[in-house]
């Protein structure tokens, strides 16, 4: 039987730096960001005095989508929203749903609001389009904590309460999918940005079997159950996959 090093030495270098960075040894320090679109009055009517989350403008009006994320829960919440996406995701690859889940639950639970501070430009959006009487602002901060205490997410709390619920709940999803591709070695939000509005549409239910979702996820350079078993073949059964600490972990069985 091959071991874990002839296993791991098929493996391509950015399929190792993928596994890598999920890993408890993990030493990336990241500063990466998430962007809104701010407009004023003088924007065109379906944007006017609107702050919208530049996926959802992106999604919308370049990519010809439709959100549709159902109702918000009680109390303003998009927990519900949320649930909605998980499940799309589930269809197609249950291991990547669950990682996603973790990772917008540690968002939810732990981002740092500040309320009196706003955060500076992180030049990562490679954006190409900002509407007539808009502009972009830096509404989240994403980086790895350093020291205990220091937090992962940072969130400019005027900005949030600005957006509608449906963009609070793409937010979450854009965070966790973006602590993904960080992890992969992507420097800007552009792959993030299309999944994350792909993910939040009615589009997506049109997404009709398990390769087609996995063909659009692995083309963005995410991790799902095709692209390990595409590397690992029959080696994969001998892992068991666990998301400790919000890392994951590839454990021998």
């Amino acid at each position: 039987m091959k071991t874990v090093a002839h296993l791991f030495a098929g493996l391509s270098l950015g399929s190792i730096a993928f596994l890598w960075a999920f890993s408890s040894q993990a030493q990336i320090i990241v500063g990466n960001g998430g962007d809104v679109i701010a407009c004023s009055a003088d924007a065109a009517p379906a944007l006017k005095n609107r702050t919208v989350l530049l996926d959802r403008y992106e999604a919308e009006e370049i990519n010809g989508m439709t959100i549709d994320l159902g109702e918000g829960g009680d109390g303003d919440s998009y927990g519900p929203m949320l649930e909605r996406v998980f499940e799309r995701v589930e269809r197609f690859d249950s291991s990547f749903a669950s990682i996603l889940r973790v990772y917008v639950d540690d968002f939810v639970d732990n981002a740092r609001f500040l309320d009196d501070s706003g955060l500076v430009d992180v030049n990562d959006s490679r954006h190409v389009i900002i509407p007539h009487g808009c502009e972009v602002r830096q509404i989240a901060i994403q980086r790895e904590p350093r020291f205990s205490g220091e937090p992962r997410y940072l969130i400019d709390e005027n900005l949030f309460h600005q957006l509608e619920l449906t963009d609070r709940a793409m937010l979450a999803l854009h965070e966790a999918l973006y602590r993904m591709a960080l992890g992969s070695g992507q420097v800007n939000s552009l792959n993030v940005r299309y999944i994350t509005g792909w993910l939040s549409t009615k589009e997506f239910d049109r997404v009709v079997n398990a390769e087609s979702f996995r063909m659009t996820m692995t083309r963005a350079g995410f991790l799902t159950e095709f692209w390990l078993d595409s590397r690992l073949g029959n080696y994969w059964g001998l892992f068991e996959c666990r998301v400790p600490g919000n890392r994951l972990h590839f454990i021998p069985r």
